[in-house]
């Protein structure tokens, strides 16, 4: 009994139903895909969490963003393989 009054006080104190603003959620979107990327080259094993957080993102943002940060990857992956294929046939 006292344990559920424990979880109880603690869920009233930890409780915070203020929902972010707006500029908040749009600045943390504008940075976390090379956060994602950062995470992701240190613990690999984290990308199908990675994946999750940038479908919701994508949902929120919408189709323009979507396609921008796609537009974003694409290019690097473009720049990482010239360099590879750069210093492959300089061997």
């Amino acid at each position: 009994m006292e344990d559920k009054k424990k979880d109880q006080n603690c869920d009233d104190n930890d409780d915070d139903s203020t929902p972010l603003e707006k500029t908040v959620l749009d600045q943390f979107t504008a940075d976390m895909l090379q956060g994602c990327l950062e995470v992701l080259t240190g613990m690999p094993g984290t990308v199908f969490k990675a994946c999750d957080v940038l479908s919701v993102v994508a949902q929120r943002n919408g189709e323009e963003w979507k396609e921008n940060t796609m537009m974003h990857v694409l290019k690097q992956v473009r720049c990482c393989v010239l360099s590879l294929l750069t210093a492959k046939i300089g061997q």
